[in-house]
């Protein structure tokens, strides 16, 4: 250092931040329901709870509705057999209503459901947005864990993806649970017995919705298993390609003034194809799930019908009972296959609950190495005489290994802003830690009055973080922080 003499000892121990243990960059299911499910919970829990309540009520609604069509159905084709023409006109007139009521239904629940979801994610979006930008965290995190690839991204995109499929799939697992249980019973005795192999077995229709759902759900796990890591990997790389374009918009004027367009351009197309390759992976796997989802498409509604058919033929049903038999295994295969028809989804949520709980991980991966206790981190405290004063100051890299240990200041302090030293000493981590943008290390830094930056001044490090001193926030308590901070 230049100026008047500062004492300060330092000692260089250069260190490969590509030899730290990061946080990792995705999480569990689990972990993220950790995260997310808080939104159940506090402030918003009547909030989530009537919405949640009322969607499944409305789930028990629609099974109501669908029930009523099935007898329906059954009571209309009668009618037909015996050709029973006031009964057929009534039908009409009852059909009428009870589509009615159907699409009333589900009109309620589609405002429901939405409205459920646009409120959580607005509650988790806000959350990750002030953990983010709360405690510096949004440029630390660069020092920290600079392979944690676009935390913007995981916060606008991941964190949609993370609870609006959530919404729906709870809409659909309560749905295929109720709609199983009820046109089970509808399966079991309309569609009479069958003979197999000299014995009769009475709701056949029931073992073979059940046997032919269990293929269709295995096909699916044995094709689709892959496809989450693909997908997570096409959201990884379409990250990495907006990070660069928005770090080629914010650095416009300096690529400008260098020349640097060329190979802006060369990283870009480098990124997007890996873009196009991620995004092609995915197509493949999602291709295999295509033909089990079309077969199934197809077969679902006619395998029910060749299998009653005999029963028909002999007389043993009427052709009411037929069509209901044929229409309860439609309804009991999309309950049953309700992980078919899913699975992509399911793959792109976990996918998405990943990075966003992988990034909350940072996070808290992140504080505690800052640590809790004045002791455990650099501090930034006034200085009455107008210089800059180290006490006891030690940087620190963030996994605790010491750039700059034990540094003093005589009593006159530090008062010019000039550090000598050699390339690899520490001088820029040292700025980093005097401005209260490094906080690693032990110690504290003496400022003059004034010469605080906002995010080190009185113990407020960001706009909606608490006085250290009087537990105020900026936004409130105008008379109580003036007095502790001198600002608002």
């Amino acid at each position: 250092m230049t100026g008047e003499e500062t004492g300060a000892q330092s000692r260089s121990q250069p260190i490969s931040l590509s030899e730290d243990v990061r946080p990792p960059a995705r999480g569990s299911a689990r972990a993220y329901w950790r995260l997310a499910g808080d939104y159940w919970k506090g402030a918003t829990a009547v909030q989530a709870w009537s919405l949640t309540l009322a969607s499944l009520a409305l789930v028990v609604g629609n099974i109501v509705v669908q029930y009523g069509i099935n007898l329906w159905n059954r009571s209309f084709f009668n009618a037909l057999q015996v050709r029973d023409a006031s009964y057929v006109y009534r039908a009409i007139v009852l059909f009428v209503g009870l589509a009615f009521t159907a699409a009333l239904v589900a009109v309620l629940q589609l405002i429901f459901r939405m409205r459920l979801q646009i409120l959580w994610r607005q509650w988790l979006t806000r959350r990750l947005v002030a953990k983010w930008l709360g405690e510096q965290r949004f440029y630390r995190l660069s020092i920290a864990v600079p392979d944690l690839d676009a935390p913007e991204f995981r916060i606008a995109e991941d964190a949609r993806v993370a609870t609006e499929p959530v919404v729906d799939f709870g809409y659909g697992i309560a749905n295929a649970a109720l709609t199983a249980i009820v046109f089970f019973g509808v399966l079991w005795s309309a569609s009479g017995s069958a003979v197999l192999f000299g014995f009769r077995i009475p709701g056949f229709m029931v073992y073979a919705a059940v046997i032919y759902s269990l293929v269709m759900s295995a096909s699916t796990l044995l094709f689709g298993r892959a496809l989450i890591a693909r997908i997570e990997e096409r959201n990884r790389s379409e990250a990495q390609l907006r990070y660069e374009m928005g770090r080629v918009r914010e650095n416009a004027e300096s690529i400008a003034m260098v020349g640097g367009a060329d190979d802006e351009i060369k990283g870009i197309r480098a990124t997007m194809q890996l873009v196009s390759t991620a995004w092609s992976t995915v197509v493949s796997r999602q291709a295999w799930l295509t033909w089990l989802m079309g077969g199934n498409g197809v077969m679902a509604p006619v395998l029910p019908l060749l299998l009653v058919a005999p029963n028909y033929l002999s007389g043993q049903i009427t052709l009411g009972a037929l069509t209901q038999s044929a229409a309860a295994f439609v309804q009991v295969q999309v309950a049953l296959n309700w992980l078919v028809d899913n699975y992509a989804r399911i793959a792109e949520w976990l996918a998405s609950a990943g990075r966003v709980t992988g990034l909350w991980t940072a996070f808290s991966d992140l504080d505690a190495s800052v640590g809790v206790a004045e002791s455990e981190r650099i501090t930034i405290e006034d200085s009455t005489d107008g210089n800059i004063h180290f006490d006891g100051l030690s940087v620190a890299q963030h996994n605790g290994r010491v750039m700059i240990d034990e540094a003093d200041t005589d009593d006159r302090g530090w008062r010019e802003g000039a550090l000598d030293g050699e390339s690899g000493t520490g001088k820029s981590t040292l700025i980093r830690a005097i401005a209260g943008l490094w906080p690693w290390g032990s110690g504290s830094v003496r400022l003059p009055a004034g010469r605080r930056s906002p995010s080190c001044r009185s113990g407020h490090t960001s706009r909606s973080a608490r006085c250290a001193k009087c537990s105020a926030t900026p936004e409130m308590e105008p008379s109580r922080v003036t007095r502790c901070c001198g600002r608002r």
